[in-house]
């Protein structure tokens, strides 16, 4: 993995999650079944010629006419059945995923209007080493993986076949019963191979831009559980959005005095010469005359606001 840089950011909201997480140096990331995009995830599969791999469709195709299942009828009441399992399964085995994005772009203006709320939210810049090393000794196994934007697909068709062969009566009354039984058999299959990192891990060019590293873990349990506190990190920079509010930067400038994180604040400028947003460093100084001129009660505890 070429990484370059040895920085990487995390584009965040204001919100009281985001703030308690700054605050208590927390990294926290999401199961895949929580992500917005439901194209998010590069698995495909295809069984155009299933009456040849599924043994409930050979084991019925005994008993049918001849030439039954190439009637188109057929064949999409089949389809249909079987993609609603199939998609069943692959969101069920999403909430097992865990994933946690970060990029190589401290300010981007399309980001900071996706991920920071039209910058009114803030970036963290984390050391990569201090990344790898909190992924390494957390007891949540992962790694962070640069993601590839050829727009492919991994097939897993084979697996899709494994796991409808796996549930005896997949056509039977004891169906559900059976794909319940059995999720697990198609999420090792995926896990044993790694292919779900790859899935994961692939996206159309048109989100090249955002320059992606992904971190990716596997929780066994099964759970409800879509928030994962993976470990704690403290961020080397913060950088705080041109159209945050007084109250919010009175906010993140005094957790990052306590924290003694390096600030920036984005301004945008029209000057030929620097056109777009330009980050502005913030020193102790310039941050200590802030937070006495301003005070907004905000809720922060007080060991966080500096002292006269």
């Amino acid at each position: 993995m070429d990484l370059k840089k040895n920085i990487i950011y995390r584009y965040r909201s204001v919100s009281d999650y985001s703030i308690k997480e700054l605050i208590e140096d927390s990294i926290v990331f999401s199961t895949a079944d929580t992500f917005n995009d439901p194209t998010d995830i590069a698995l495909t599969y295809s069984l155009i010629d299933y009456p040849n791999k599924i043994d409930a469709i050979k084991y019925m195709a005994k008993m049918m006419p001849p030439n039954y299942f190439d009637n188109p009828k057929t064949r999409y009441m089949l389809s249909y059945y079987f993609d609603n399992q199939i998609n069943r399964m692959i969101n069920n085995f999403k909430k097992n995923v865990i994933i946690g994005s970060f990029t190589r772009e401290p300010y981007n203006p399309v980001m900071l209007s996706h991920y920071s709320s039209n910058r009114t939210g803030f970036v963290l810049g984390y050391s990569l080493d201090d990344i790898n090393e909190m992924v390494n000794h957390s007891s949540m196994k992962g790694e962070l993986i640069d993601v590839d934007y050829s727009g492919d697909t991994v097939s897993i068709t084979d697996e899709v076949v494994q796991y409808i062969n796996s549930c005896t009566s997949f056509l039977g009354s004891e169906a559900t019963q059976n794909i319940e039984k059995t999720q697990h058999i198609f999420n090792s299959s995926l896990i044993k191979n790694e292919k779900y990192k790859k899935a994961f891990c692939t996206k159309s060019i048109s989100w090249a831009y955002e320059k992606e590293i992904r971190f990716i873990g596997y929780k066994k349990e099964t759970n409800n559980e879509s928030h994962i506190k993976i470990g704690k990190c403290i961020p080397k920079v913060i950088y705080i959005g041109d159209r945050i509010s007084l109250k919010d930067k009175y906010l993140l400038l005094s957790i990052a005095r306590e924290k003694d994180i390096t600030v920036y604040e984005l301004m945008l400028s029209y000057r030929k010469d620097q056109w777009g947003l330009t980050p502005v460093h913030i020193d102790k100084k310039m941050i200590d005359s802030f937070l006495k001129r301003n005070s907004y009660g905000c809720a922060v505890h007080p060991s966080m606001v500096p002292s006269e």
